[in-house]
């Protein structure tokens, strides 16, 4: 499941990339839209996919993927649900 952090099963690791794609699913983000979020060129997100996301990114869609998860806006200007 995306943005669950318990330890693998044998066989059941992802790739980054493989991660990166799902996490861009779940949240329902193109590349395009991604990139604006993370305040990269859209190239980068591409290369993401056959070099790996460095550690900032790949921090900033985990939580992403947590606030989804948790019904809490993350997207900017969403309308936070909560007081």
């Amino acid at each position: 499941m995306v943005g669950r952090r318990c330890l693998p099963r044998y066989g059941d690791m992802k790739t980054e990339e493989q991660e990166l794609d799902d996490q861009l699913r779940y949240l329902n983000l193109t590349k395009t839209e991604a990139a604006i979020f993370l305040m990269v060129n859209p190239q980068t997100v591409h290369r993401w996919f056959e070099r790996g996301v460095p550690g900032p990114a790949r921090n900033a869609l985990a939580c992403w993927c947590r606030l989804r998860r948790m019904g809490e806006p993350w997207r900017p200007g969403a309308v936070a649900i909560t007081g």
